[in-house]
């Protein structure tokens, strides 16, 4: 194992178009490092879309509504008005009729001696439930229509 030594050389040669791109990077990155940083805005507006004039005129629309209370109070704004004069007097109607069956119950019981017995309470009740059930499907059937 003698003592013999070997010396080898190796030569990177960079391309001349390669040297060239590079320089030139390298002096337009000197260039702009002697530029000041630009802020790109002051506002949180300066970073984010801003509404056009439909969205905002959208968005005025809800507040309005929002602030109106709730909604079940404008409901009666959607109504036809011939359907709610129908209905109110159709309702008034009825409890003048359901009044004056009430009435006449009560004239029955008194008639028949009941009155001021549990009979002549059972009775209006009894009634009451008839009128309320009739009542129901009556202005059910208006508001459908």
């Amino acid at each position: 194992m003698g003592g013999k030594t070997t010396t080898s050389t190796n030569t990177v040669k960079i391309p001349q178009e390669v040297l060239d791109r590079y320089n030139a990077v390298n002096t337009q990155a000197a260039q702009v490092a002697q530029n000041p940083f630009q802020k790109y805005g002051q506002t949180p507006e300066d970073f984010v879309a801003q509404f056009n004039p439909q969205q905002n005129k959208g968005v005025a629309g809800l507040n309005a509504v929002a602030d109106s209370g709730p909604v079940y109070n404008t409901v009666a704004n959607y109504f036809n008005p011939y359907t709610k004069n129908v209905a109110d007097t159709t309702r008034a109607q009825m409890e003048q009729a359901n009044e004056q069956a009430q009435s006449g119950a009560l004239g029955n019981a008194i008639s028949y001696g009941a009155f001021g017995g549990d009979r002549a309470g059972v009775a209006a009740a009894n009634l009451a439930n008839q009128q309320g059930l009739a009542r129901g499907s009556t202005m059910a059937n208006i508001y459908n229509q």
